[in-house]
């Protein structure tokens, strides 16, 4: 939803007769509006020195799923009501490490889904560590070392979602021997399929996910030989798409969007 101060009595409004609302996305912030018990919230555009990050979980303290689509510099203000205990955090922009550690203070335990697009810086990470044992999946659009460092702090990981490997970036060394799903959203006009050949046979791999353009690619065939040798699952045919799934907490992985996910959200 995009806000201007002539929809703002309107959004009011809306939410008063909309007591089950679950997910709200927003481009700026309301002076007022009635508090939602909204669970899963979108920040996708502000401005870098807004504070609407801390009003807005201020507001809707019921929040578990939480998107940050922009930079934030604001640091937390000192009278800041403490952030919500978060199931799921996905950042399309690094942040300061004072600022993520105000995110994530009241999670220690409950973070189970954590989507990182731009490269984490070395700050993020030590406040990351903390949480790794406990993050159930992890989505790193661009991989680096720093991102590596990550992973293999994640030592409990069930999913682990790729864009693509570096030519000259870290390996997959050392992954964590409890990953079930793999997913490769690949991005590259061309694909190496041989840093992959591992996670089939070294994990415990459930499922193996790529997407559709990747069996004209060469080198395909010894995934898909290797999968039916060592009983993965593998679907080649997604979408080139990053996951774009329903705000609920799962048991298993992928999660994806489902008409059955309803009831949760309700």
């Amino acid at each position: 939803m995009i806000l201007t101060p002539e929809s703002i009595p309107d959004l009011a409004f809306l939410l008063t007769y909309c007591p089950r609302l679950y997910e709200l996305g927003l481009f700026t912030l309301p002076p007022s509006v009635p508090t939602a018990n909204i669970r899963a919230l979108r920040l996708v555009e502000c401005s870098v020195q807004s504070p609407i990050l801390y009003d807005l979980l201020a507001l809707f303290p019921a929040v578990r799923f939480l998107t940050v689509g922009t930079e934030i510099v604001a640091p937390p203000p000192s009278t800041a009501t403490p952030a919500p205990a978060l199931y799921e955090l996905a950042l399309k922009r690094s942040l300061r490490a004072d600022i993520l550690t105000w995110i994530l203070a009241n999670s220690l335990g409950s973070l189970r889904i954590l989507e990182l697009m731009d490269l984490p810086s070395a700050d993020m990470k030590d406040v990351l560590r903390p949480h790794g044992p406990y993050i159930h999946s992890l989505r790193i659009f661009r991989f680096s070392p720093t991102a590596a460092s990550i992973l293999r702090s994640c030592v409990n990981l069930k999913e682990f979602v790729l864009s693509s490997l570096p030519v000259m970036g870290p390996s997959l060394d050392n992954l964590p021997r409890s990953i079930e799903h793999f997913n490769l959203n690949s991005h590259a006009l061309s694909t190496p399929w041989s840093p992959f050949i591992p996670l089939i046979v070294l994990l415990p791999l459930k499922r193996f996910t790529c997407d559709k353009c990747s069996r004209s690619q060469p080198g395909f065939d010894a995934i898909e030989r290797l999968c039916g040798t060592h009983g993965v699952a593998l679907f080649a045919d997604a979408p080139n798409l990053w996951p774009n799934e329903d705000p609920v907490a799962v048991s298993s992985f992928p999660r994806g969007r489902s008409t059955d996910n309803f009831p949760l959200m309700n």
